[in-house]
This record gives C-alpha cells, sequence and structure tokens, in this order.
C-alpha cells in the first residue's frame, strides 16, 4: 500500500471513489443525490491523500488545514477492512501530536465505530442537512484518553485550569473551522442547526 498526496492524475479516480463510497455508506439517502461532480465541490481548498494498491486507488482523506478538520475519509467498498482508513490516519501530519476533529453523521454507525476504534472521542452533537452528527475529536497522543493522577475522566467538568483551558482551546478551534467553513462557501450557516 503506497500513501502519498493526491496528483491531478488522481482526480478521475477520486471522483469514482467517493461517489461509490457515499452511495455505499449512506444507505437512507437516495443514491441519485450523489454525483461525480459532487468530489470538486466538497474538498475544494483542502489538503489530500491518497492510499493506492498499484495502480489503483484504495482511499482517501480531505483535510482542511486550517483547523486540521478531517472533512472526508473514504475507502473503496471493495477494500474496506484492510487497515486502509488507519493508514491515512495515521499519514496526517503530526497524527501523534496534533488535535484533528471531523463530524459523522450519527446513523453511519460503522464509520463512527472505526473512529471510535482509533482515538476519537465525541466532545459534541449537532444537526445539518437533516441528519444528527457527532462532533469527534482525537486526543492528543491520539487513542489515548487522558486522566488525571485520580484517575478522573477528564471529559468531566473541569478539575484544574489547565484542563479548562485545553477545553477552551477545542472550542475555539470549533468555531474557527466553522467559521472557515461559512467564509469558505462551504456552508451557509454559522451555527449548527437543532
Amino acid at each position: 500500500m503506497i500513501i502519498r498526496p493526491a496528483e491531478l492524475r488522481d482526480l478521475p479516480d477520486l471522483r469514482d471513489l467517493f461517489l461509490r463510497s457515499r452511495r455505499a455508506a449512506f444507505v437512507w439517502e437516495m443514491p441519485s443525490i450523489f454525483a461525480l461532480e459532487d468530489f470538486d465541490k466538497e474538498t475544494d481548498g483542502e489538503t489530500i491523500t491518497i492510499s493506492a494498491d498499484g495502480d489503483r486507488l484504495t482511499g482517501f482523506s480531505s483535510v482542511w488545514q486550517p483547523s486540521n478538520f478531517i472533512h472526508h475519509l473514504h475507502v473503496d467498498p471493495r477494500h474496506v477492512g484492510r487497515g486502509i482508513g488507519r493508514s491515512l490516519l495515521s499519514a496526517l501530519p503530526g497524527w501523534r501530536s496534533v488535535r484533528y476533529q471531523l463530524k459523522c453523521v450519527s446513523a453511519n454507525r460503522a464509520a463512527l465505530a472505526f473512529y471510535l476504534a482509533n482515538g476519537f472521542v465525541e466532545v459534541g452533537r449537532g444537526q445539518a442537512d437533516n441528519h444528527e452528527y457527532r462532533l469527534l475529536e482525537t486526543a492528543i497522543g491520539a487513542g489515548s484518553r487522558e486522566t488525571s493522577n485520580a484517575g478522573k475522566d477528564m471529559a468531566l467538568p473541569f478539575s484544574t485550569l489547565a484542563s479548562g483551558l485545553a477545553r477552551t482551546d477545542v472550542a475555539v478551534h470549533e468555531w474557527a473551522g466553522l467559521l472557515a467553513y461559512r467564509l469558505g462557501g462551504k456552508t451557509t450557516s454559522l451555527l449548527p442547526s437543532r
């Protein structure tokens, strides 16, 4: 398996994989709502990394770098369960030391289980496009949930000033990401609807 930055020559295969992956994963949607052209609009301005087996594209990630937001992570449905998604996550810059966030539609149980098994924790919920989503983020050191010396879960209300500041940092990053999406034309709403 090769992990590398996407190149212009990958565009037709990326469009095709994006279409097939969404049709396979989002079974609650009518397949006709997805189109090949969606890839260009959905990933505009993002950093795209691909996974390939020889000349065959097997997966990709698309990240909005200003806020370390993983906008897309798709694996060819014929190659699911082979470690491609995990390899794409591991290839993200600073994977073990940078906090990454993403939104996962709650109905996509397989993806949600994958992210939770790969070091993400739920930090919020919202609704967009008539679907509930979970806001997930990596803990620094991806995969290990922080606890204090007394074993208290750091996801609980602040036990120290440092933990409070760390949680505030997460909130600021989320709002910056939402604002960047609004200013970049990726959404028409600034606040997630409930």
